[in-house]
């Protein structure tokens, strides 16, 4: 509500933390559209209850919002799935600002590496993915580290507590990442 004051100056809003705020994905959605107005770069979510209804609001707006430069979705509860991260596929490809995606700590399985490796396809923007903590496993690891492999701008990729390091063939694809591709750093 403090977003449609009129005495509040709403194009002065950078950075919003919601961080811990059981913030629901209705109030959520009020705050996407609100961000889109201020022009806002930093958006802290991390910890709140944004869910897979939250990312649907956020991808309305996404796709037209040219400020927003961090998104920090990581720990929801409940958790985001893979079903939200293929809702804001088309908004994340097309949309160049965004450059960090905090996103550790959820559900995304393979499946959301798989939306993230059909983001990353096309969206140069991107300078940073956090997917820690995500149980993804090789099906999801393979293809992100295919479409990274071929990434000719610095980016950053967190992978700690994933299932996939239990799979050879996914643990080779990411040390080869690491060794052929000298703009791609991964965390693990």
């Amino acid at each position: 509500r403090a977003l449609e004051n009129p005495h509040l100056h709403p194009f002065a809003l950078k950075r919003v933390v919601f961080s811990t705020n059981p913030i629901s994905f209705r109030g959520f959605g009020t705050y996407a559209a609100a961000a889109t107005m201020c022009k806002m770069t930093h958006t802290e979510f991390a910890g709140a209850a944004v869910a897979d209804a939250g990312c649907r609001m956020l991808a309305r707006y996404l796709a037209t919002n040219v400020a927003l430069r961090v998104v920090d979705l990581a720990w929801n509860k409940p958790a985001i799935t893979a079903d939200g991260i293929w809702v804001m596929v088309d908004a994340l490809s097309s949309n160049r600002s965004v450059e960090h995606l905090y996103l550790n700590d959820n559900r995304l399985l393979d499946s959301g590496a798989k939306a993230l490796a059909k983001i990353l396809k096309v969206n140069t923007g991107l300078k940073e993915i956090n997917i820690s903590g995500n149980s993804i496993g090789p099906k999801g690891i393979i293809p992100l580290c295919k479409v990274l492999g071929k990434r000719q701008i610095r980016f950053e990729l967190w992978l700690h507590g994933n299932n996939y390091i239990r799979d050879q063939q996914a643990r080779e694809s990411v040390a080869a990442l690491e060794t052929t591709n000298p703009h791609v750093f991964v965390h693990q």
